[in-house]
């Protein structure tokens, strides 16, 4: 044996036994290489996550209605600000009440003609028109209508119906008959007690008094 077979014949030494091929080393990562792709890999799922949400159905609570603006319809500084919407009657609107039977057409005849001349519509259905001045304060069983000396007291037909007694200041619109009667004091000083006033008052305490027996009245405030 030569001296050339003894040394390829020999083992390799430990270093060389354990040292490994230069493209080996280069395919390994190093640690601190290994933790930065960690990181840009965390960093990367973090961010997927944030956009696409969880999988399934939303747990997002739903959106709230937004509040009504002020002065929107329907809010209720809306209804506040206009009386008309919260209690739907019109502003400005006009009161009418009516008593008795139904008003039939007919031309009206100033308050005052027929004071003027009772017997000339006697036994006639007239009709006329007057404010009301005052009412029975305790029932509405008569009123007075016009002013001065063209006020007429109005009772009703059979003593069936009343007014009101709040009625003074309301325009009345009357049917009825016209009645000239002799008003004994114990009627007066009755009528007195409820507010009534006589233009004709004679010093027994009796009194000459024309009056409307009305079977339809009409009240417009």
């Amino acid at each position: 044996m030569n001296a050339l077979s003894i040394v390829a014949s020999r083992p390799s030494s430990p270093l060389a036994r354990t040292s490994k091929p230069a493209s080996s080393l280069a395919r390994e990562p190093q640690p601190a290489s290994v933790l930065v792709s960690l990181t840009v890999l965390l960093a990367l799922a973090s961010a997927a996550g944030c956009e696409s949400g969880p999988v399934g159905p939303s747990s997002a609570p739903a959106a709230e209605p937004s509040a009504a603006q002020p002065g929107a319809a329907g809010s209720p500084t809306a209804a506040l600000s206009n009386p008309a919407v919260s209690s739907g009657t019109p502003a400005g609107k006009v009161s009418v009440a009516k008593f008795g039977g139904a008003l039939e057409p007919a031309s009206s005849t100033p308050l005052a003609s027929l004071l003027a001349n009772p017997k000339a519509y006697a036994d006639q259905t007239v009709t006329t028109e007057g404010k009301v001045q005052r009412a029975c304060s305790r029932k509405g069983c008569w009123m007075e209508i016009g002013s001065g000396d063209d006020a007429c007291r109005i009772t009703f037909k059979d003593y069936a119906f009343f007014v009101p007694t709040d009625s003074a200041g309301a325009l009345a619109k009357i049917q009825g008959r016209l009645d000239t009667r002799e008003v004994e004091a114990a009627a007066v000083s009755h009528l007195e007690s409820e507010g009534a006033r006589f233009r004709n008052k004679k010093p027994d305490g009796s009194a000459t008094e024309v009056r409307l027996i009305a079977s339809a009245v009409e009240l417009t405030r």
